[in-house]
This record gives structure tokens, C-alpha cells and sequence, in this order.
């Protein structure tokens, strides 16, 4: 992909002899998440479509979400996103209604949507891969956004604000004591969860637990309930999306009713919506685990 983009380049160069008038480009040296360079033009871009929920949510926090011509049928927060054009699922989105739609850019996933990229660069449309794996990262993506938008000032107030909290969290954990040893459940049958190197994984880190499945490298990973035993945690936290009526039916299964969080009832249900989309919310799930780890919720070990 770098190769290519690179290509790419190199052709934009040769044109640009040929065009009178080429649009001005700023000197930065910026890269996306998949590591590709990127060009902040000078002209602010006007027609944007985002193909996750997470960089919806960034685009809108960073006072964009105006100038957003597309989404995906996922991209449901803030409340005017429903109401923008679709462009298809999060997984399939349709490259033709993308490509009509005349975008400045595109904000992407990374790794899910390669070949979506591939299509819509050989149509001579700018793509965004933005693909945050920790906490960190959507503080990055945050200023990324900002600054290709041309609303840096906006993303680097909320960035700020974000390091803020993620800095609070931090503070509350306590070297002295033995971190909870967290199993995150994102699916209950099959029961999925998270590996080390999931934006999931890293929130846990970062409220001072330990992802027992971190020895996972996959973002979502299949887990038996052998392997659940084995690893015997003492916090179980249960990721859903609107979570009434969708309690898991894993804690009730009588081979995990000896694992020490469900035998101390240390079940805590987490919003998918916070959770699941790396973007500004995250961090209130960042906050909430970081209360049931050391607040109200967090007990003694």
C-alpha cells in the first residue's frame, strides 16, 4: 500500500507540471494509521463521507459534521448522522454510491477496509485510514482529523480534554495493589472477547486492569469456557449495545459458576456505544471501568 501510494505521488508530481493552476499543498508531514503519507491541501475540504462510527464521531466533535455528505448505516451518534445519506454497512459499504457522491475525502477503517481503499484511490479519491488501537491512538485520530479538516483548533481543545481524563483515570490506580484481572466478553454465543492488541484491551490497561486475554493477539478472539476457567477472573465486564434484555448467557452456565467474578457477582455491563467505536465516548467507558475498578464498584481483592 505505501509502495502504491507512493505511485501515486510521483504521478500527482508529473501532472502538476501539466495543470496551470494545481491546488496549493501545505508542507506536512502527515500518515494515516495504515502508515500512508498524506496530503493536507489548503483548501478546506467541503464534501466528507466517514465509513465508521468512531471517525463519524470525531468528524462531528471536531465541528465538521456539517460538511459530512455520507455515512454508513452504523454511524447513528450524534443524532444528525441518522439523517445523512448512506453509503451502506460498516463492512460493505458501496464504493459506486461513494464515488458519485464527489467526496473531498474519505475517512476509513484500516485493515477491514483495504480493498474499499484500493477502489476508491484508483477513482483519484483521497482516503483516510484511521484505525485506533488504544487510547492513545483516538487522541491521535482526534488531532489527525482536525488538522486535515481545518478545524485544528477545535481538536486540539478536545484532545486536550481527553488527556485530561485519560490522566484522571490514571491517577487512580494504585501501585501498591494487585490490578483486577478483567475477561471481556463482546459476544456471548459463540463467546467472543478481546485480544492484547484491541483499543478494548487498552482501556482496561489504562483504568489499571488486566485484560486476562491479553496472551490473544486478535481484536476478537474466540474463548472456550475452559480457556475462561483458566484464566479465572475476578471482574467480568459484558459489552452490549443498548444492553436491556440482552443479558449474557454465559455467567448463568454452571461450568463458569466457580470463577471468582462470577462467584463474588463482579458482572458490570459496559454500552457497546461508549466501548465498541473508538472516537470522544470511548472515554466514558473509559471512566465508568475505571470506577468499578477502583470506585464504589471496585471492592477489595
Amino acid at each position: 500500500m505505501i509502495l502504491l501510494c507512493l505511485l501515486a505521488l510521483m504521478a500527482k508530481v508529473v501532472l502538476s507540471g501539466l495543470n496551470p493552476s494545481p491546488e496549493p499543498v501545505l508542507e506536512a508531514k502527515l500518515v494515516d494509521f495504515l502508515g500512508r503519507p498524506i496530503e493536507a491541501t489548503m483548501q478546506k475540504p467541503q464534501r466528507i463521507v466517514s465509513l465508521s462510527p468512531g471517525n463519524t464521531e470525531i468528524i462531528f466533535a471536531v465541528g465538521a459534521g456539517n460538511r459530512l455528505v455520507g455515512v454508513t448505516t452504523y454511524c447513528d451518534y450524534p443524532d444528525a448522522a441518522r439523517a445523512l445519506p448512506k453509503v451502506g454497512g460498516f463492512y460493505d459499504p458501496d464504493v459506486e454510491t461513494i464515488i458519485l457522491m464527489q467526496p473531498d475525502i474519505v475517512f476509513t477503517s484500516g485493515q477491514m477496509h483495504l480493498r474499499v481503499i484500493q477502489s476508491l484511490e484508483r477513482a483519484g479519491i483521497k482516503v483516510v485510514a484511521i484505525e485506533p488501537q488504544s487510547m492513545a491512538d483516538v487522541i491521535k485520530a482526534v488531532r489527525l482529523v482536525g488538522e486535515l479538516l481545518h478545524e485544528q483548533d477545535n481538536s486540539e481543545k478536545i484532545a486536550n480534554q481527553l488527556e485530561q481524563k485519560l490522566r484522571a483515570v490514571q491517577a487512580l490506580n494504585q501501585p501498591d495493589k494487585s490490578p483486577h484481572r478483567v475477561f471481556i466478553e463482546v459476544w456471548d454465543v459463540p463467546l467472543l472477547t478481546v485480544g492484547a492488541k484491541s483499543y478494548i484491551s487498552d482501556i482496561v490497561t489504562q483504568a489499571g486492569g488486566i485484560n486476562v486475554a491479553a496472551d490473544r493477539q486478535a481484536d476478537y478472539t474466540p474463548c472456550d469456557y475452559e480457556a475462561l476457567y483458566a484464566y479465572n477472573p475476578d471482574t467480568y465486564l459484558i459489552v452490549r449495545n443498548g444492553m436491556a434484555g440482552k443479558e449474557s448467557r454465559v455467567i448463568s452456565k454452571p461450568e463458569v459458576a466457580d470463577i471468582e467474578a462470577i462467584r463474588r457477582k463482579r458482572v458490570f455491563y459496559v454500552s457497546d456505544d461508549y466501548l465498541g467505536r473508538p472516537g470522544p465516548r470511548s472515554f466514558i467507558a473509559l471512566e465508568q471501568i475505571g470506577e468499578i475498578l477502583h470506585g464504589k464498584n471496585g471492592g477489595e481483592q
